[in-house]
């Protein structure tokens, strides 16, 4: 197994398909699945044993790999992980067609003017930032500095500048494979909240409930889900995904719900 991780490494893939790839090989043992199986074994063991969809799809990626680096053949593997490709898709989609069904009905821009208008700053710069820039729950754990040396490497900032403010992402999903991200913001009203606040999120377990407090309900993935929807084209999405640090293909999967 570790020269398989060496190998995995020299390929260039990052830490956590590694880990992924890793799990899923064990789990195959652990259930009783044998690497040395032809790839018809293999296919009829996964039917068996793996959910239809993104299971199925995600193991016979790993065995497609492990068998590449062994040296055998991988053509009929491909093809069932091709088939469980569609599969995946399609079990997507019917989940996307219900939920969109049952969006809830919220006007964000006005919950934002509110408030703004009541002075719950807090609210409006954690609302402003999920809206505008499609952020997780753990992307609102930040701290408000004015002095540059207060900023590290490890955590989330808002900076504040003489004009605008800096949103400074350092510890988020897709960090390892994205790198930091650095947003110019340059909304007054954005500019004027944060002058009142210290730091967003509190960094408990609570992360949900309080983002939810904010939003009227709303868990953060169904609010990016939302957005997409409103603003479902190539240009947004390719916004959103640079936001978010999300692959594109991976929104138009899992989130594109028109």
């Amino acid at each position: 197994m570790n020269s398989f991780l060496t190998y995995m490494n020299l390929q260039g893939l990052s830490e956590k398909t590694i880990n992924e790839h890793s799990r899923g090989l064990s789990k195959f043992s652990k259930i009783g699945g044998d690497l040395k199986w032809s790839e018809n074994e293999t296919i009829d063991f996964i039917k068996e044993n793996y959910n239809e969809g993104s299971e199925r799809k995600i193991i016979s990626s790993t065995i497609s790999k492990y068998r590449h680096y062994k040296g055998k053949t991988t053509e009929t593997i491909r093809d069932f992980l091709r088939l469980a490709n569609v599969e995946a898709s399609l079990l997507q989609q019917k989940k996307n067609d219900k939920l969109k069904s049952n969006l809830p009905d919220i006007d964000f821009k006005q919950m934002l003017n509110g408030y703004y208008r009541d002075k719950n700053y807090k609210s409006f710069v954690i609302l402003y930032l999920l809206t505008n820039y499609n952020t997780r729950n753990k992307d609102l754990v930040v701290k408000v500095v004015k002095n540059e040396s207060d900023i590290n490497p490890n955590e989330n900032f808002l900076f504040i500048r003489d004009k605008d403010v800096i949103y400074i992402r350092n510890d988020y999903k897709t960090k390892n494979r994205y790198g930091s991200k650095r947003d110019v913001i340059k909304s007054k009203k954005l500019f004027n909240a944060v002058q009142e606040l210290d730091s967003l999120l509190e960094n408990n377990n609570n992360l949900d409930r309080q983002v939810k407090a904010v939003t009227g309900g709303i868990n953060q993935s169904t609010m990016f889900k939302m957005l997409v929807a409103q603003n479902n084209n190539l240009k947004c999405i390719a916004k959103a995904s640079k936001n978010r640090g999300t692959n594109m293909n991976t929104i138009a999967s899992s989130y594109d719900i028109t």
